[in-house]
């Protein structure tokens, strides 16, 4: 991607699904503090070094048409 300099973390695009259609969208965003900058944008907290990672809660299942 041109343009990068610092950055050590890159989202190119995303792929989703809205109305049943799966959709592609570009998006190009950097950051320089990797995939913490990233996560911290996306509203994830960042876990301090060495903690065990959370356990995964059980989720619902639901049926979706492909």
């Amino acid at each position: 991607m041109p343009g990068l300099s610092t950055e050590r973390a890159v989202v190119l695009g995303e792929i989703y699904r809205r109305d049943g259609w799966w959709r592609i969208r570009a998006v190009g965003q950097g950051w320089d503090g990797g995939l913490a900058g990233l996560a911290t944008d996306y509203g994830m907290a960042d876990a301090e070094p060495g903690a065990s990672p959370a356990r995964p809660r059980p989720t619902k299942q639901v049926k979706t048409r492909i």
